[in-house]
C-alpha cells in the first residue's frame, strides 16, 4: 500500500486523475484516503493539498508530499508553514522532517515565526546547522539566518538566529554576529552575539568584542563583552581588559575586569595598586587585592597590608588577612599583628589570627 501511495502522489504531480484515485483505492480500504484521492484529483488548491498530505499515516506519502510542498513555490505560504508547524509537533519519521525542515529554510520566515511557537522556531534553526545537513542546505540555511538576524522585527527570533549562525560558523555568520554584536538595538541580541563570538574566535571577533567593551551603552553588554576576551586572549584582549578595569563606570564591569586579568600574564602592578585604593566599590577593591596576590612582588605585597589596616570596607580587611597568609614577610606579619589588636569587625581579627599561624619569615 505505501509504495502504490508513492506511486499515485507522483502520478497525482503528473496529472494523471484516473489513475490517483485507482491507486488511493487499491492502496487503502480507508473511506478517508479514497476522498482524499479525489480531492487531489481534483487539483484543488495546490499548497492546502499538499500540506494535507504532509499528515498521512503512510510515510513514504508523508515524505513524498512533504518533498512535493518544499519544492513548490508556494512552500512559503501560510498554509505550507502551518502544515510544517504541525508536523514539528508529531512527525517522528526522520526523512519527513528534513523535507521539513527544508522547506522552512525557504519560507517567509515572518510567516513562519508567527506560527511555530519559539521552541519551534529555535529546534529548526538550530537543526539547520548540524553538520549533517549537506553543504548546499547549510548554505541556505546560513543566508536565512543572517537575513533573520539582519532584519527580522522580533528580538526573540534574532536571537536564536544569532545562536544558528554560531553552530554554522563561518567568515559570514562570524561578519554577521559581530554587526548584531555592534548594531543590534535589543541588548539581550548584543549579549548573545558576544559570548557567540568569544566561541568563534579570531581577529574579527576580537575587534568586534574590544568595540562593544568600549562603547556600548548597556552595563552588561559590556561586562559579556570582556568575559568574551578573556576566553579570546591575546595582548590586545588583555590591554581592552586591563582599559575598562581602570576606567569602566560600571563596578560590575570593573570587577569582571579584574577578575580577568588573573588570567593573563603581565598585569602592572603599579595600575592595580591604585584601584585597591582608590575605586568606590568594595568587591572591585577585593578583586584587585586577589590581582595583586597573584601579580606578587613588593608593591604588590605592601598594598595588601596596607589595605588591610586602612580600608574603610571589613569584606576587603578580610581578604587582605586571608591572602596576607601566603604573602609572608615582616610587613605581612605586622599587619595581621595590627589587626588581631585593633580591628573592630571579629571576622577580620579571625582571619588576622589565623594568618599569623601561617606566616613564616
Amino acid at each position: 500500500p505505501q509504495a502504490l501511495m508513492q506511486w499515485a502522489f507522483v502520478a497525482y504531480k503528473g496529472g494523471s486523475t484516473f489513475v490517483v484515485a485507482s491507486a488511493f483505492i487499491a492502496a487503502a480500504k480507508s473511506i478517508g484516503v479514497v476522498l482524499l484521492a479525489f480531492a487531489l484529483a481534483g487539483r484543488g488548491e495546490t499548497p492546502d493539498l499538499a500540506a494535507n498530505m504532509v499528515g498521512s499515516w503512510f510515510v513514504s506519502l508523508r515524505r513524498a508530499a512533504a518533498k512535493a510542498l518544499a519544492d513548490m513555490e508556494e512552500s512559503q505560504s501560510f498554509e505550507a508553514c502551518e502544515a510544517y508547524a504541525q508536523a514539528l509537533v508529531s512527525e517522528t519519521d526522520q526523512g519527513v522532517l528534513e523535507q521539513v525542515f527544508r522547506g522552512l529554510i525557504s519560507a517567509d520566515w515572518n510567516i513562519a515565526t508567527d506560527i511555530l511557537s519559539s521552541k519551534q522556531a529555535r529546534e529548526v534553526l538550530e537543526y539547520c546547522g548540524r553538520e549533517n545537513i549537506v553543504g548546499a542546505m547549510k548554505d541556505r540555511a546560513r543566508s536565512a539566518c543572517i537575513k533573520a538576524l539582519n532584519t527580522h522585527p522580533s528580538g526573540s527570533v534574532r536571537d536564536v538566529a544569532a545562536m544558528s549562525l554560531g553552530q554554522i560558523r563561518g567568515e559570514q555568520a562570524c561578519d554577521a554576529i559581530a554587526k548584531a554584536l555592534r548594531d543590534d538595538k535589543d541588548c539581550s541580541v548584543r549579549v548573545t552575539a558576544a559570548k557567540l563570538l568569544a566561541n568563534i574566535g579570531g581577529d574579527k571577533a576580537r575587534d568586534a568584542c574590544i568595540d562593544a567593551l568600549q562603547n556600548d551603552k548597556v552595563d552588561w553588554v559590556r561586562r559579556h563583552a570582556a568575559t568574551s576576551l578573556g576566553q579570546i586572549g591575546g595582548a590586545e584582549a588583555r590591554n581592552a581588559i586591563a582599559k575598562a578595569f581602570g576606567d569602566d563606570k560600571s563596578p560590575e564591569v570593573r570587577r569582571a575586569a579584574a577578575n580577568l586579568l588573573e588570567k593573563f600574564d603581565g598585569a602592572e602592578a603599579r595600575f592595580v595598586c591604585i584601584r585597591l585604593k582608590e575605586d568606590g566599590d568594595k568587591y572591585v577593591r577585593i578583586a584587585a587585592a586577589r590581582l595583586l596576590g597573584q601579580i606578587g612582588g613588593k608593591q604588590a605585597h605592601d598594598a595588601i597590608a596596607e589595605a588591610l589596616g586602612d580600608d574603610k570596607a571589613s569584606e576587603v580587611r578580610l581578604a587582605a588577612a586571608e591572602l596576607l597568609a601566603n604573602i609572608g614577610g615582616a610587613k605581612a606579619l605586622s599587619a595581621c599583628v595590627k589587626a588581631l589588636e585593633t580591628d573592630r569587625d571579629n571576622d577580620v581579627r579571625i582571619a588576622a589570627a589565623t594568618s599569623l599561624g601561617q606566616i613564616r619569615g
